[in-house]
């Protein structure tokens, strides 16, 4: 995406960067919104508020579209104006009037946001109002096939095809198929899953992830799934869940695999094995398992399994303008992070970076590195912050959250504001600083920001 993003840039594509960073997208951007750290949906809701102001929205849209428009819009407009992101009034109005302009449009929802359904709920809106809700709006998903899982039923309150649970007859087919009888209640998120770990949920079966790095909280984490009575694990590597677990499955790289993906589009794309694993595939271990407990899965090849979803699945392969009922959710914005004070003065901001995959467990154990900072990664600061700590490039410092404390290296980055620290997640055990929390209305984890202090060490 960042590529093409470049190139229309060099086409003369007009782009608008909202990032509290410096980076080099926000350094080639038309107009770049250094906003304060975490204030994206307060800045969308500013925005929106100037639309309706400036009578800037597509008001023959609205009208055929919006039966609740005067009251949404008196809301806004009511509501009093406050310097809540740090951006100027000129900038706010430039962004807006770009935004509004005929032609087509694209919002590039990056993947560091997309858990943020305030975030969500006001592009939604934005989408609305300027009557884009076609093509208008483009998530990058962090996993090649994030949107495959959740089709084929990896999502707690879904049934493969997003069949909600609470639907009779949904849940008829599906037993129908199966031979069996499903539960008539939402299942438990990952994040809940580990919150259960030991009090109501004694066993836990992880196929190809590695939450003990992956996911916020590394303590939390480790507590939970040593609380288990029974813990099996499918990797690749033996991760650090791995060596928690009472049973260790091997697993496959995509390399090996064959089947199907489905991008972030919906289009379904055929994956076809550049070399023989030395294991049973996934799928063959799953449906073993599953003959061994009771239920024989008689799949014969990975093209049954792939039919299969296609029976169940109607509208996978389906190209479709709007394929789901829309929710609402509680109005009003709250904060996604931490607050900082005056024993963690700074906010920690964590993200990918060029050269580093999701936790970095597979890409750090290549023979020729890729990582920028290779080791234990490091920790980027403002050269701000930086001079106020007698800091420089490669000293050592010790970073403290509310939750625990890590070493790592300065790197002194010019894109970041005063007060906004940087760790990239190849970093080790960043997330023994960070946080584990769910959104109360869509039960989904806040993966943001944390408060922190940065101390350096003695020589």
């Amino acid at each position: 995406v960042g590529v093409k993003i470049k190139k229309a840039l060099s086409r003369g594509a007009k782009v608008i960067t909202i990032d509290p960073r410096r980076t080099r997208r926000a350094r080639l951007s038309q107009l770049h919104l250094q906003l304060k750290v975490g204030s994206e949906a307060a800045l969308l809701q500013d925005m929106i508020r100037l639309l309706l102001k400036e009578g800037l929205y597509d008001k023959e849209f609205v009208a055929r579209n919006c039966p609740n428009f005067e009251e949404f819009s008196q809301s806004f407009l009511e509501e009093e104006a406050e310097d809540r992101t740090g951006v100027s009034r000129e900038d706010l109005v430039e962004a807006a009037r770009l935004y509004a302009e005929k032609g087509k449009k694209a919002i590039i929802i990056f993947s560091s946001e997309i858990g943020d359904p305030q975030l969500i709920s006001m592009i939604a809106d934005l989408l609305m109002l300027t009557g884009r809700v076609e093509g208008g709006a483009f998530p990058c998903l962090p996993l090649s096939n994030l949107r495959g899982a959740s089709e084929v039923g990896a999502l707690a309150e879904f049934y493969p095809g997003y069949g909600e649970v609470e639907d009779v007859d949904m849940r008829k087919e599906f037993e129908k198929r199966w031979g069996v009888s499903l539960s008539t209640k939402a299942g438990l998120t990952a994040v809940e899953m580990i919150e259960a770990a030991g009090s109501s949920l004694f066993g836990l079966y992880i196929v190809g992830e590695n939450p003990v790095v992956s996911f916020p909280d590394t303590t939390r984490m480790v507590k939970g799934l040593s609380s288990l009575e029974f813990l099996v694990v499918q990797d690749i590597f033996l991760t650090e869940t791995a060596q928690l677990a009472d049973v260790v499955l091997p697993g496959i790289s995509f390399v090996e695999s064959s089947g199907t993906l489905t991008n972030a589009a919906g289009r379904t794309e055929r994956l076809n094995k550049a070399i023989e694993p030395l294991t049973r595939p996934d799928w063959q271990v799953i449906a073993e398992l599953s003959s061994r407990m009771g239920y024989p899965m008689k799949y014969r090849s990975e093209t049954e399994v792939a039919k299969e979803k296609k029976a169940l699945v109607k509208g996978s392969l389906e190209p479709r303008k709007y394929r789901f009922e829309l929710k609402e959710l509680d109005s009003g914005l709250e904060s996604v992070s931490e607050e900082p004070d005056r024993e963690y003065p700074y906010m920690l901001m964590t993200g990918a970076t060029l050269f580093s995959l999701g936790d970095n467990f597979r890409t750090r154990r290549s023979k020729i590195s890729l990582l920028e900072s290779p080791g234990d990664g490091y920790i980027g600061m403002s050269p701000e912050d930086a001079q106020s700590l007698g800091a420089t490039d490669g000293t050592r410092v010790s970073i403290w959250s509310r939750r625990g404390n890590i070493s790592s290296t300065v790197k002194v980055q010019e894109d970041l504001p005063a007060g906004l620290v940087f760790m990239p997640t190849h970093s080790l055990g960043y997330n023994i600083l960070t946080s584990l929390s769910l959104d109360c209305s869509t039960r989904s984890p806040r993966f943001r920001l944390w408060a922190v202090r940065i101390e350096k060490e003695q020589p």
